[in-house]
């Protein structure tokens, strides 16, 4: 799903009596958002396997640290483009 932001969830949810898995992809360009006041925000660089799901490489815009990456249910996909 898709917000009116263009931001794509990521993460799990409790639904029923187990977690289940949101259908959220990253792809090299994306920007991922982490946390708030003020949120953290990275440029996806790398996609560990061909379905797009976590872990990604991110390279942090404040300060250029590489990282691997598994985000929070909270953390949002910014679609490039």
């Amino acid at each position: 799903m898709t917000s009116e932001s263009g931001s794509r969830p990521v993460g799990y949810s409790r639904r029923g009596s187990g977690l289940r898995e949101h259908a959220v992809r990253a792809h090299v360009g994306d920007r991922l958002i982490v946390g708030h006041d003020p949120p953290r925000v990275g440029l996806v660089i790398g996609v560990t396997n061909a379905g797009g799901w976590p872990p990604y490489v991110i390279k942090w815009v404040s300060d250029g640290h590489i990282a691997m990456v598994f985000p929070d249910p909270y953390s949002r996909i910014i679609p490039a483009g």
